[in-house]
Parts: C-alpha cells; sequence; structure tokens
C-alpha cells in the first residue's frame, strides 16, 4: 500500500519539474512563443495549486481510495495525450488536465498514509514521503535532460511524459488490490462557494503574474492582480462565517492561530515561489544562453539536487533526535528544573521510556531508625528515585496552595520531624 500511494506521489512530483530541461526542445520542435512555453510549465503548477483544497474534500465525502484511483488514470490519459501533442494548442490543455488529476490524486495520497499508519509509524510513513517528494522535485530536471538527450525511438523530449503511461497504469491496477478505502464520516456537504472564491481568486492572480511581462505588464494586469486580493480576503470571511455556523470550510482558519503552522507555511511558500522563478531561468539561460545541451544542463542540476537531499536527511533526522524542544534546548535556552510535560506518569512520547515503578528504589533512602527520630529523609535521592512522578512536596503545594518547603524552611516553620511527617507512608 505505501509503495503505491508513494510512486503516485513521485509521478507528480517529477511532472512538476520534469519539463525545465526539455522546455528549449519543446519550444523548437512545436514552435511555441515565449508566453507559451511558460505556460506549458505553469499550467500544471496553477490547475494543481486551484484544485488541491477540493481534492482532499472530495475524497473525505466520496472515499480517498475511489477518488485516489479515478485521479491517478485521468493523470495517465492526460500524460499519454502530452507526449502524443504536437502542438502548444494541444499540450497545454493537456497539461492543464494533468495538473487538475494531480490535484485529486495528491490529497488522497495524504489521507491515506494518516488514516492507515498508527502513531508510531505515522512519522516514517511521513517522512518516506518528504523524502519522495524533494527527490521528484530535484530529480525532475535531470531525468528530463537525460530522455531529451537520449532521444529513445527519436521521440526527442515526449518520453518525459510517455514514461507516467506504464508507471500510472500499474499504479492503478496494485491500487485496485492493495489500497484500503476509507473517507471521513463526519464530513458534510462541499463548499461550493468557497471552492468557486478560492479558485477565482488564485487565478486573477496568477494569470497575469504569467502572461504580464511578455505583454510589459499594461494596467489591467494589476487591476486582476488587485480583484484576485479581494476575492481571496471575501474568501477568508466566507471561511470563517461557515466555521461560526458550524458548517466545514475548505480551509480550516484556526491553524493559522499557531505561530509554528504560519512559520512553516510561509517558508514553504517563499522557497517554492524562489525555486520556481529559479529554475525555470536557469535552464533557459544554460540553454538558450550559454548553449548547452539537455544532457549537459542536467548535469548542472545534479549538484543541487544532491545538496537538497543531503540537507533534507540532515533536517529530518535532527527533527527526530532533538525535536523543537530539543532544539530550542541545543540554542542555548535553558530547561526548567521540574519540567511538568516531564513529570506526568504517563508521559510517552517519541524517544522517551515509560517510567518505571520505582518504590523499591525509593525505599532505600529512608532509614526506619533515623525516620522516627526524624532525620531519615534523604529528599534529593527520593527525588532521584522517582524520575516519572512529581515530587510529593509540589502535589502538597498544588493541593493545599502552601508555598515550597524550601520558603517554609526558611521561615522556620518547616523541620526534620515536619518533613518526616508529611513524608508519604508507602514511600
Amino acid at each position: 500500500m505505501l509503495v503505491v500511494v508513494l510512486v503516485a506521489e513521485l509521478m507528480n512530483a517529477l511532472d512538476g519539474s520534469v519539463v525545465y530541461t526539455a522546455l528549449p526542445s519543446i519550444q523548437h520542435d512545436t514552435g511555441a512563443s515565449g508566453a507559451a512555453v511558460q505556460w506549458i510549465h505553469a499550467a500544471y503548477a496553477l490547475t494543481f495549486a486551484l484544485g488541491l483544497i477540493t481534492g482532499g474534500q472530495l475524497g473525505d465525502l466520496y472515499g480517498r481510495k475511489r477518488l485516489f484511483l479515478l485521479g491517478t488514470g485521468v493523470f495517465t490519459a492526460a500524460s499519454l495525450v502530452c507526449g502524443l501533442a504536437g502542438t502548444p494548442a494541444l499540450l497545454i490543455p493537456a497539461r492543464v488536465v494533468q495538473g487538475g488529476a494531480a490535484a485529486v490524486m495528491v490529497p488522497q495520497v495524504l489521507a491515506t498514509l494518516h488514516v492507515s499508519f498508527d502513531e508510531g509509524s505515522r512519522a516514517k510513513a511521513f517522512s518516506l514521503y518528504g523524502t519522495i517528494m524533494s527527490l521528484g522535485s530535484v530529480a525532475g530536471p535531470v531525468l528530463g535532460g537525460v530522455l531529451t538527450s537520449a532521444d529513445v525511438f527519436g521521440l526527442g523530449w515526449r518520453p518525459i511524459f510517455l514514461i507516467n503511461v506504464p508507471i500510472g497504469v500499474a499504479t492503478v491496477l496494485l491500487g485496485l488490490r492493495y489500497l484500503p478505502e476509507s473517507r471521513d464520516l463526519a464530513a458534510r456537504r462541499l463548499d461550493l462557494t468557497g471552492t468557486v472564491l478560492a479558485g477565482l481568486g488564485l487565478l486573477l492572480v496568477a494569470y497575469p503574474l504569467t502572461v504580464g511581462g511578455a505583454h510589459q505588464w499594461p494596467a489591467w494586469s494589476f487591476v486582476m492582480m488587485a480583484g484576485g486580493t479581494l476575492i481571496l480576503t471575501v474568501f477568508v470571511v466566507q471561511q470563517r462565517a461557515r466555521t461560526v455556523r458550524g458548517r466545514d470550510p475548505l480551509v480550516v482558519m484556526a491553524l493559522f492561530k499557531s505561530r509554528s503552522f504560519t512559520a512553516g507555511l510561509s517558508a514553504q511558500l517563499v522557497f517554492g515561489l524562489l525555486s520556481g522563478v529559479f529554475f525555470l531561468a536557469w535552464t533557459l539561460f544554460l540553454q538558450d544562453g550559454l548553449g548547452f545541451s539537455p544532457r549537459q544542463a542536467a548535469t548542472g542540476f545534479v549538484a543541487a539536487s544532491v545538496g537538497e537531499m543531503a540537507g533534507a536527511w540532515l533536517a529530518m533526522s535532527l527533527a527526530v533526535r532533538h525535536g523543537r524542544r530539543g532544539s530550542a534546548h541545543a540554542a542555548g535556552r535553558p530547561r526548567p528544573r521540574h519540567d511538568r510535560s516531564s513529570l506526568g506518569r504517563h508521559d510517552t512520547a517519541p524517544g522517551r521510556p515509560r517510567p518505571r515503578r520505582v518504590r523499591v528504589r525509593a525505599l532505600q533512602h529512608l532509614d526506619p531508625a533515623r525516620h522516627r527520630a526524624g532525620h531519615g529523609i534523604d529528599r534529593r535521592g527520593v527525588l532521584r528515585a522517582l524520575p516519572g512522578r512529581q515530587p510529593w512536596h509540589h502535589r502538597h503545594r498544588r493541593v493545599h496552595r502552601n508555598p515550597p518547603v524550601r520558603h517554609r524552611r526558611a521561615a522556620g516553620d518547616v523541620g526534620p520531624h515536619a518533613l518526616a511527617a508529611q513524608a508519604p507512608r508507602h514511600a
């Protein structure tokens, strides 16, 4: 099951970047203009972004396996049309259909991983998902250059799309057998108003950004972007109102109250924008400006691919080993001595063993003969022997609102006899 969904994600990641090194060859073979070349890449990315939210909700409503197989099948058929297209007039619409099919397919991959694995295995599954996504993104330009230069059966650039056909057919057949069906039983009707607002707003922003440069940025391009921004604002208001009324929104706005979520999403947005602009301009510069062949241009992506993969593995290993709390501690912020999050009896965080019963060890720190005289308690030893329990004097303070023992001792109202009397008898 895991292999099936990860192969689907690999196809999506490859098709988002495989055209980079093949664009000059596609332009020469099909006679595409500069704006058409941009649309060959942007048509896929734009429709994928527009349909991603809706595709996820459709899977919740009608079954994730069903939508996954439907999206994969349409994606495979659109890849075949892309490989057979001879003009931009056919290639660009085929890329639109391909991106829309990917928007239906990919959300089911994430949802299936979430519901099919328990909490312990889910992190590993999502780590593999992230690795495959990164691998496809960085290997796509390399694969595109190699396949275009190889000129397999005299097809030129077309194998970059045709290679999806056998992989997609195998994914559908294996998915029919091995994928479990799941759906969100609490999901309600599809938010058609929100879908239209989100799609229209993103389209009005993305379209002028794609073609505005070819037309020297006319006034209508800025008017469209302003209108798109206004529509997206209306979309946010509509989603909040839908949430207040108890209906299912397309986007859960409460997520943006989390600093970590907002920061991570912003970082991903900046990275996606900059990397997309860089790779498109770089491949055109290498081939049209410097005269490199597709194979030579592909070698230029190898170094970037190796660096990105190494950074991804390093980041995942550090996150698993330290986490956010460990990273903050490593950065120099002292950890509190009595961290309440680490004193619970059932603390089962990843990497932290379950506290053991240590009643016998605690008894070693009590001398019965001296205990009767009020001098037999080694409080530090008892606390060391109870790593998974909250110290008894902290419990006493919390229940009875008394100050800590050390402050009462300083005030002269606590002596050794009082400490012995307050010690739990079962310890």
